[in-house]
């Protein structure tokens, strides 16, 4: 991902959490001019600030490297089960609840609506894959605080192999322990150093 790429990213967040650009500048004890040079692709971001900068939006540092999922076409329906799929795992709801709910609101028609609860399959299949849905059906389950801790070391490894404080097999073997893809992890690692 490039810096413009993820300072729309970074910008995005900031404005849908209503934060001001000092308000972000101060999370990452930076003036604020740094957050206007990030977010326009001018100013490289540390993975630390990418984490801190995450936090104070309350979202995972993840987000930044999602692929939109919008089709180019302009199809939304195609890219609203995975959408939704998110919003219900975020905020704790049945899938069917969630797509209600942005109905109700106006963000998607009757149609969509119907179209995304008969692909409610195509949600559940991206949850497990993430291994997500456990969250889901079983509320008193609390995996949020294992995967924000995965995270949080995964980003903290990411800023260790950057500064050149671990090696490639260190990476791999935190990873290992994490659960998580290593080649993935050092992947965004080397991407950091750049």
């Amino acid at each position: 991902m490039n810096r413009i790429e993820l300072g729309r990213k970074l910008r995005s967040a900031r404005e849908i959490c209503g934060i001001s650009q000092q308000e972000a500048a101060a999370a990452i004890a930076a003036p604020r001019t740094a957050i206007t040079q990030i977010e326009a692709g001018k100013r490289s971001v540390s993975t630390l600030e990418l984490s801190k900068l995450a936090r104070r939006y309350r979202v995972p540092v993840a987000r930044f490297f999602e692929d939109d999922g919008l089709p180019e076409d302009g199809n939304l329906v195609l890219a609203l089960p995975r959408v939704v799929t998110l919003l219900a795992h975020h905020f704790g709801v049945s899938y069917q609840a969630a797509v209600y709910r942005l109905k109700s609101l106006r963000h998607i028609s009757s149609s969509q609506a119907e179209q995304l609860l008969a692909n409610e399959r195509h949600g559940k299949n991206y949850l497990q894959a993430l291994n997500l849905l456990d969250d889901l059906e079983k509320p008193e389950v609390k995996t949020h605080w294992d995967h924000e801790l995965r995270s949080e070391i995964a980003h903290l490894a990411i800023e260790a192999f950057r500064q050149e404080e671990i090696s490639r097999g260190r990476v791999l073997e935190i990873s290992k322990s994490l659960g998580i893809d290593g080649e993935r992890l050092l992947v965004l690692a080397e991407a950091a150093r750049d």
